[in-house]
């Protein structure tokens, strides 16, 4: 029997398959970054002039021997004592790079599979940075001034209470204003102040702290 689908329901269909490719593909390139990051970070405890880490002995269902580091000496040394979660993460990463070839920052070849650890200078955004730290820095880059506190509190939507977009801002040079920070305002920190302070309320305020030992956030 044939089968018969509405012309505009396929249409539609094959619009939304495209759509959840693209954020699989994204999400699937930040995998890739994050958990290049993690090894590098790994391998510069043990070795800070690392140059290249590579993962040994990938089967087809991406399980893997061991991982390595190499220096200017290039001889590899094997990193161990790498904690389930990020052998874990090593392990999904594989699901999503190709045996063929390579994908951002990776390279594939054969059963094994390498990046280099310059391609993962700087300090990239989460889980390496805390969302206390991203919050600050995207506010002295917007006002362009070291910040002391910032407070944040909530605002009232047609679904329910958010964190505004417009912050309190204490300055180290004595002086304190309100600033739109746009990002905030977006949704892009939204996830993380609600895991950190629970759905907001009428009330809700967070409290982000520059001191002696570090940024706090309450």
């Amino acid at each position: 029997m044939t089968a018969i689908l509405d012309p505009n329901l396929v249409q539609r269909i094959d619009n939304h398959q495209r759509l959840l490719r693209r954020e699989i593909d994204a999400r699937a390139a930040e995998l890739r970054s994050t958990t290049a990051r993690a090894l590098a970070l790994a391998a510069q405890s043990v070795e800070s002039s690392c140059e290249v880490v590579t993962v040994h002995g990938i089967d087809s269902w991406r399980n893997f021997d061991k991982i390595t580091y190499t220096d200017e000496t290039e001889q590899p040394v094997e990193i161990t004592g790498l904690p389930t979660e990020i052998r874990r993460l090593v392990s999904h990463c594989l699901q999503y790079l190709p045996s063929s070839e390579g994908a951002w920052p990776w390279q594939r070849d054969g059963s094994t599979a390498y990046f280099c650890v310059s391609d993962m200078e700087g300090e990239g955004e989460y889980p390496f940075r805390t969302l206390q730290e991203r919050i600050l820095d995207d506010l002295e880059e917007q006002t362009g001034r070291t910040i002391r506190k910032i407070e944040i509190t909530s605002e009232e939507y047609d679904d329910g209470y958010f964190p505004s977009g417009n912050v309190e801002v204490d300055f180290t040079d004595g002086d304190s204003d309100e600033v739109f920070l746009q990002s905030l305002s977006e949704g892009d920190y939204t996830d993380g102040l609600i895991e950190h302070a629970g759905h907001f309320g009428y009330n809700t305020t967070v409290t982000i702290k520059r001191t002696s030992t570090g940024i706090t956030i309450r």
